[in-house]
């Protein structure tokens, strides 16, 4: 399914014509991103049917080690971007991060969606002051991530 969706999407991605300035370049990305996002849920219920087992070890311990070092080792900490204004580099990649989990709800207007907003931005904020309290340590947010995704999981089953 997730091959079919995507060689879809690379297929309508492929009968437009070039793309000529940066902007059409984003907007085709942003279309391919809407596109693959839209039938996110349907593929993670469909992988979480077929391999319960497999997509929890992922949703546990892969993807909060993948975000928390996207997101704390590399936008947060390696960004020269108000590198000494630590709480306004907090409230924007924490921005980032919750608009990355909910792209779906915003992109289709739901109204619903500023509870998750909310949610992912206090957990950002608090993981990232975490990190930043224990020195830069990224394994104590992973670790408070893994617990959360863990929690997550077991609420959902």
């Amino acid at each position: 399914l997730s091959g079919f969706i995507f060689a879809y999407s690379r297929y309508l991605l492929a009968r437009l014509p070039a793309p000529t300035t940066t902007m059409e370049t984003g907007l085709r990305a942003s279309f391919a991103l809407i596109f693959i996002k839209k039938y996110e849920s349907y593929l993670i219920s469909f992988l979480f049917a077929q391999h319960p087992y497999i997509m929890g070890l992922i949703t546990i311990l892969l993807l909060p080690f993948v975000e928390e070092l996207l997101f704390k080792s590399q936008i947060f900490k390696n960004t020269k971007f108000l590198k000494e204004h630590k709480v306004i580099k907090t409230i924007i990649v924490a921005l980032l991060f919750s608009s990355f989990h909910c792209i779906t709800e915003i992109v289709t207007l739901d109204y619903k969606v500023i509870f998750s907003l909310i949610n992912y931005f206090i957990f950002y904020v608090i993981t990232n002051t975490v990190y930043i309290k224990s020195n830069y340590n990224i394994m104590k947010p992973i670790a408070i991530h893994m617990l959360l995704n863990t929690l997550s999981l077991i609420i959902t089953i």
